[in-house]
């Protein structure tokens, strides 16, 4: 057997308990054990940068967020692949079309165009609260956007992708959606 060299964990239900929310002394010491025997561990998330947990005692060598479409290192960006600009532009108005908020995620930011009920639950499983930003057009338009994100139902899917390229569903919950450009995870 080859030797292992790198170690991919995902965070939700892998890393932490969905159920008592936090990470667990195992995983914590199972973490730390791989970085003492030289093995590199990564994050691999549809997460935001911003919502990565740290955890005591544990350094990350990498991070994939936005399933992939932003991954990085402590010392530089390793890939980058936003989402088209047209794309974003598309997705924000098929959402208003069938009367949704958006939230936007840079690198950096997350940024919301409104508040609904499904958006706002959707923060909260993450530990974040919504933010409606003053500047969410200037956002949109100006910024490298990694993920879109918004409440709908399963049968909003088609119109909410119609007239995009490149873009595609990348999570979902009964109530909201992740999409990511269709060339990610």
């Amino acid at each position: 057997m080859t030797d292992i060299k790198i170690v991919f964990f995902d965070i939700d239900g892998t890393l932490i308990d969905m159920k008592k929310k936090c990470i667990s002394e195992k995983a914590l010491e199972t973490l730390r054990r791989l970085k003492e025997n030289g093995i590199r561990i990564c994050v691999a998330t549809g997460r935001s940068p911003m919502q990565v947990p740290r955890f005591p005692g544990v350094e990350f060598d990498a991070f994939l967020t936005y399933n992939g479409s932003y991954c990085f290192d402590k010392h530089q960006d390793i890939f980058s692949n936003p989402l088209r600009r047209e794309d974003v532009r598309t997705l924000i108005k098929n959402a208003a079309g069938i009367g949704r908020p958006v939230s936007v995620a840079t690198k950096s930011r997350l940024a919301a165009n409104g508040a609904d009920e499904d958006l706002t639950e959707y923060y909260g499983f993450g530990g974040l609260d919504l933010e409606i930003a003053d500047d969410f057009d200037t956002v949109a338009e100006q910024e490298e956007i990694y993920q879109l994100m918004l409440g709908c139902r399963k049968e909003d899917y088609t119109a909410i992708l119609e007239g995009t390229r490149a873009a595609k569903i990348a999570a979902w919950w009964d109530r909201a959606v992740d999409i990511i450009p269709s060339n990610c995870l």
